[in-house]
């Protein structure tokens, strides 16, 4: 692939590889990176598109295909690198299908627009996003007993030391510890220099005193040896006080055969294995076009061949815990972190596949931390941090938080975000002012052809609330209830370039952030800097629960179904939602919306959805005042009580009031199952002719 492309899609990782051989499959995400970094100081100069198509296999369970995950990670960190390009990926399920069929899914999936960074295809063509959530325990594995054998990689230092410590003042455990660092005995003329400074002094003057020098690179490797020494020998004392029985062992778990025998020595000391905890890990930060190979190669060999070494080295152990310290640079992606974000999702998602092969008597867990008040983050790191208000995870925190997921025996929740996220909002509740910026053309929208009034295409007002919730959902993706509180029309968006150049809106929003809640305030400019829209949107984790509502009695329409479209609505094609006028009355109306067959799970469906709920209020309002020429102003809110992609909803409508030219109306979305999947209150209709 050329270096000056700027339009690039990437089907490499869907080629025929052995889902046995991990090595094949982690070298699906290593030609990834290839790609993008060979396009990468173009894409993060310019606009362009970069796709990225896999199959991971979670949603068809197919065992071994997690290990082509990190993709997805990939194309998180690209999007955040390059904030002009439009990235994706997108995990679709391949089992089953010729070429046609996956080219021609990815073909909806691309043509659809949108910006969803990481979309999932299941077998049914339905397409899937992931969201944070809380899931209820529903199995349990046997907790951790005294004489518990658990074999620890990068344990003996910083975060993961604590919370081995906090875990053995629980449970009395035999830990197995392989560590990089391989002891040496320390001078004892050093005994006395008990911090980095004094060292420092200790070791400059003893080398004045033998006529020697000393380079700065070479007294920072014996330093750093000695204070790491120190810190595996007080973590070895500290677990031992607890009760626990410990080993220490300098491993490469990048090496089998080293992993091999490590594992064997501490099995005939301790007896069987039943637990894996892999804490180590290796950063190499760099932007995606500056990374070497060497660079990627060395965090992912920790990490990766790290986990897949320690699980083949404990195949016929009784395993009841495996824990993996993945980050949530994976989650959400992460600047110069494409390797480490890459390796931590590949860690995620085969924990999954770790826990649905292993069933009920191991608990698995993938633990995405957020940057610690410790550990690898620096003083320089830990006050870029607070500058950008993300709050640090205290030591002592998180070390319990860990020892509580290690405790609870849950099987339901493989992967856990824990701690602060790394987008700049201010933790301490004030406002960040951000803008992010939308670019329409016929190319990545096409179905807003079907859209147009009076000969010029128009932004319907519900795709507009999409973008405003998915620009929530990705600002706060820790909170799992998205409710729109308003949403002012001020001036139709009017899309004058969709055939040509496209038109660019410009969002401009501020976050006001609480513990338990979020406001987002949204402003939506076009080209000329011009307010066309206003939005503010709420979001928290209290699942909202709808009101009890009677349906009234309704008489017949009196309308030929076939007369709707093109006679009394503009619509085109993609936008003919409304299969059946179910029911009129002065006050209320009821209608049955259908998506077309094609559209089935498409990311638009829900939008096209609830459009047609406002195409409904159309023909209410002509069927009360004899003109169909109305559109809609804003509304007062939207509250969705399910987030599941269907392709049928019924509307009821509601009449709050009405004046010689508007009308103000309620929505309520209704499934089939008569469960209630949405309100829209306080919609405005205003008739323009």
């Amino acid at each position: 692939m050329p270096e000056t492309a700027l339009q690039a899609i990437s089907l490499a990782a869907l080629a025929n590889v052995n889902e046995t051989d991990h090595t094949a499959m982690v070298g699906l995400n290593t030609h990834a990176f290839h790609t993008a970094r060979t396009i990468g100081k173009n894409l993060s100069e310019q606009a362009g598109t970069f796709i990225l198509a896999f199959d991971s296999g979670l949603s068809e369970h197919i065992p071994g295909r997690a290990w082509s995950a990190g993709i997805s990670a990939l194309a998180k960190t690209a999007a955040i690198e390059w904030p002009q390009a439009d990235v994706r990926s997108i995990d679709i399920a391949t089992p089953g299908l010729s070429n046609e069929e996956i080219s021609e899914r990815l073909f909806k999936v691309i043509t659809a627009g949108g910006d969803i960074t990481e979309l999932v295809v299941d077998k049914h063509g339905r397409y899937l996003s992931f969201m944070t959530t809380a899931e209820a325990v529903t199995n349990h594995a046997r907790p951790f007993i005294d004489g518990d054998t658990l074999i620890v990689s990068g344990g003996a230092k910083g975060i993961a030391a604590a919370c081995l410590v906090e875990l053995a003042s629980r449970v009395k455990l035999n830990f197995g510890i392989l560590g990089r660092s391989v002891f040496t005995e320390e001078p004892a003329y050093l005994a006395a220099a008990s911090s980095e400074a004094e060292l420092r002094k200790v070791i400059m003057n003893d080398y004045t005193r033998h006529n020697k020098k000393i380079l700065p690179v070479e007294l920072n490797r014996i330093v750093s040896g000695i204070l790491g020494q120190r810190e595996i020998k007080n973590t070895i004392s500290q677990l031992e006080n607890k009760g626990s029985k410990i080993t220490y062992l300098p491993v490469d778990v990048a090496n089998l055969e080293e992993v091999v025998s490590a594992t064997a020595i501490i099995r005939n000391q301790y007896g069987p294995i039943s637990g894996l905890i892999h804490a180590a890990g290796v950063l190499a930060d760099k932007l995606i076009h500056e990374k070497t190979d060497d660079q990627f190669n060395k965090v992912f060999a920790t990490k990766i061949t790290g986990f897949a070494n320690l699980l083949a080295a404990t195949t016929n152990d009784p395993l009841t815990h495996i824990c993996c310290f993945s980050s949530v640079a994976a989650r959400l992606g992460n600047r110069g972190q494409v390797a480490y974000a890459m390796a931590n999702e590949i860690l995620n998602k085969v924990c999954h596949d770790e826990q649905r092969g292993r069933g009920e008597q191991c608990v698995v867990k993938s633990i995405n931390w957020g940057p610690w008040d410790g550990g690898m983050v620096s003083p320089q790191l830990k006050k870029h941090f607070e500058e950008m208000g993300v709050a640090l995870i205290p030591l002592t925190e998180g070390a319990r938080i860990f020892a509580d997921e290690m405790e609870d025996g849950s099987t339901a929740s493989v992967e856990t975000v824990v701690g602060g996220l790394l987008s700049a909002w201010n933790a301490r509740g004030g406002a960040a002012e951000e803008t992010a910026a939308v670019w329409i053309h016929q190319s990545n929208n096409p179905f807003l052809a079907d859209h147009v009034i009076e000969g010029h295409v128009i932004a319907p007002l519900m795709m507009v609330t999409e973008w405003c919730l998915r620009l929530a959902k990705k600002t706060c993706p820790e909170f799992k209830n998205v409710t729109v509180t308003s949403m002012s029309v001020y001036k139709g968006i009017v899309l004058d370039n969709y055939r040509r150049t496209g038109d660019i809106l410009t969002f401009d929003y501020t976050t006001s952030r609480q513990r338990e809640s979020a406001v987002i305030n949204i402003t939506i400019k076009g080209e000329e800097k011009r307010t066309l829209y206003a939005a503010q949107i709420n979001l928290d984790n209290e699942l909202p629960i709808p009101l009890i509502q009677v349906s009234p009695s309704l008489e017949d329409w009196n309308w030929d179904q076939q007369d709707i479209y093109p006679s009394r609505l503009f619509h085109g094609e993609t936008f003919k939602v409304i299969d059946q006028l179910e029911g009129f009355a002065p006050s209320a109306c009821r209608a049955k919306l259908r998506v077309p067959k094609e559209l089935y799970g498409n990311a638009l469906s829900t939008m096209l959805l609830f459009d047609g709920g406002i195409q409904v209020a159309i023909l209410a309002m002509e069927k009360q005042m004899g003109n169909s020429s109305s559109l809609p102003l804003g509304f007062r809110s939207l509250t969705m009580y399910a987030d599941e992609s269907t392709n049928v909803l019924i509307c009821e409508l509601s009449l709050i009031s009405s004046g010689e030219k508007n009308a103000e109306w309620n929505i309520r979305f209704i499934d089939t199952d008569n469960r209630v999947i949405a309100d829209l209150f306080g919609l405005k209709m205003f008739m323009y002719k």
